[in-house]
């Protein structure tokens, strides 16, 4: 049961265990998706993936991706953006 749901959650259909809360300032459901998808396009396993973290991480400058705001999400994605370019 274990694998189908990290597989469903590989997969973007589950969203992440890895988030944070829901206030006014915190990421939208399409910027937690478009960071899983691009971590994916890197061939990572999404949000759950160490290297996403540590990327997260190193970009936001920050302990774990739960304390992203919008506008880190956005410096991630963008940072994700530049390095698949």
């Amino acid at each position: 049961m274990h694998q189908l749901v990290d597989k469903l959650r590989h997969d973007g259909v589950f969203e992440s265990k890895h988030r944070g809360g829901t206030g006014i300032d915190r990421p939208t459901k399409n910027q937690w998706a478009k960071i899983a998808g691009l971590a994916r396009k890197r061939g990572w396993d999404g949000l759950e993936d160490d290297r996403t973290q540590h990327f997260i991480k190193h970009t936001a400058k920050i302990s774990h991706s739960r304390f992203l705001t919008r506008q880190l999400a956005t410096h991630v994605i963008t940072g994700f953006d530049q390095w698949n370019t």
